[in-house]
């Protein structure tokens, strides 16, 4: 209470003679209070530092904290203390065994310590071991425990630092008439996305609207990718008849036509994805059946130096479906039977998947963090040295993955009815975000806060603010 004693008080009780206090909040076992000069002052339990005077022992009457003149709000929580001042800069102290402080460590401080460097925070608020605060744009941020999702952020991770919340939905993004099956999907930013389908659909989002841009071709396109707005290869063929084959390149202006034909004596050729660091490294995947060979599907690995396209043949009975590298040593191609192809930068290798289900997708956060999804119900996760799975759900296809990082996976799957799902990875669990009528084939994003679907029927969706 602050009056110099450990005697509870049944009324009201004057502390000291003072008249200038504007600002009074109570913690749990700890007060704190602002002085119309800006000055700061704490007493109670002081077992963590939360009083902020650089010291353990508990004070019983108002203390003065420092000789800061500034400070325009304080709160207390269980065993820390947040205050703003008036520039807008953030401040804890105290208590920070789950990283409510916002540091970004789990180490008590004695003494007010500055938070990032923002200068745009408008009022704090505390939970018992955890934080809450708002900006002068209105925005909510959140850090420390969060075991019951106190911090509402869709996840039970604690967070170290202020987190923004943002509330974000899915949007239909369409064209009149368009039934086109679309296949993949890709971009540089948020307001620079391409979609590619069937019969030779590329589709075009500048941020505001969505509209056709010619293609050239009528094979149906199966993947795109770039290294920049102005360096696009789309890539796509006949999977399931001697149509033909076709890589596509967006110079800025037009997309071009790099290399087509049609097998011999009728042979079945498509590329599937393409994945790309640089323009010497552009790496195509795709799929040939010897026709009247009856030994099902091969893989074809076709890259594009720079100069010229060069051929992996593999060899093995096993077509590739999707493609994924972090940089120009660490790609990974993935297809049917179990196949899964590493390229270290010189030489490509396999990756043994112990299974012969085929992987439609495959994505990893880093050399040793691999993630694919099978046509056969199941998503799992290589750590260099082993698989586990992660997650399996009965009669479901899953077609595609792409993550952010490492606690923020996305996949899409079909039932054996074609209804599409949409599945996010918060770090610990798997959780269903939309299903829909329609099949979905691809999903990617340019953020955590923009991520697109596409499937059949035109279909796409835009996950955003």
């Amino acid at each position: 209470l602050g009056d110099g004693t450990t005697t509870d008080k049944l009324v009201p009780t004057r502390i000291g003679t003072d008249n200038n206090w504007t600002v009074v909040r109570a913690g749990s076992d700890h007060s704190l209070a602002i002085k119309s000069d800006g000055s700061l002052w704490a007493w109670g339990l002081n077992g963590f530092g939360e009083l902020g005077d650089g010291t353990t022992s508990s004070k019983y009457v108002p203390t003065h904290i420092g000789t800061d003149n500034d400070w325009k709000s304080v709160c207390g929580g269980f065993c820390h203390s947040l205050a703003v001042k008036t520039d807008g800069s953030l401040w804890a102290w105290g208590s920070n065994l789950y990283g409510q402080l916002g540091d970004g460590t789990t180490t008590d401080r004695l003494v007010p310590t500055r938070i990032g460097a923002d200068h745009s925070w408008n009022v704090v608020y505390r939970g018992g071991e955890y934080s809450m605060a708002i900006k002068t744009d209105g925005s909510l941020w959140v850090w420390g425990y969060n075991d019951y999702g106190q911090l509402g952020d869709g996840t039970t991770a604690d967070k170290h630092m202020p987190t923004s919340i943002i509330l974000l939905s899915w949007h239909t993004v369409s064209l009149p008439l368009l039934n086109a099956g679309l296949n993949a999907v890709w971009g540089t930013s948020p307001d620079n996305v391409w979609i590619v389908g069937d019969g030779g659909t590329i589709l075009h989002w500048n941020g505001t609207t969505l509209s056709t841009v010619p293609s050239g071709t009528t094979l149906d396109l199966r993947g795109i990718w770039g290294t920049s707005a102005n360096n696009i290869w789309a890539v796509g063929g006949d999977d399931n008849g001697p149509g033909g084959y076709v890589v596509l390149n967006w110079d800025g202006s037009n997309w071009n036509n790099r290399f087509s034909g049609s097998p011999a004596d009728g042979n079945y050729f498509a590329y599937t994805d393409v994945w790309a660091s640089d323009n010497a490294n552009v790496f195509i995947g795709g799929l040939y059946d010897t026709l009247g060979a009856n030994v099902g599907s091969h893989n074809i690995i076709t890259r594009w130096t720079g100069s010229d396209f060069t051929d992996y043949a593999q060899g093995t009975a096993s077509g590739i479906k999707d493609v994924w590298g972090l940089d120009a040593n660490h790609i990974w191609f993935t297809g049917s039977n179990g196949t899964i192809l590493f390229w270290n930068g010189s030489a490509m290798s396999t990756i043994s998947s112990s299974t012969t289900l085929g992987i439609n997708g495959v994505w990893a956060s880093a050399e040793n963090d691999l993630w694919v999804v099978y046509d056969k119900s199941s998503i799992r996760r290589y750590n260099g040295v082993s698989w586990r799975t992660s997650f399996s759900v009965f009669n479901t296809s899953f077609k595609a993955i792409w993550g952010y990082d490492a606690n923020d996976v996305w996949v899409v799957g079909n039932d054996q009815n074609g209804m599409g799902s949409v599945r996010h990875w918060d770090g610990s669990s798997w959780e269903v975000v939309e299903t829909y009528s329609t099949a979905l084939n691809n999903i990617w994003g340019s953020g955590p806060d923009d991520i697109w679907v596409v499937g059949d029927s035109g279909m796409i969706r835009h996950y955003t603010y």
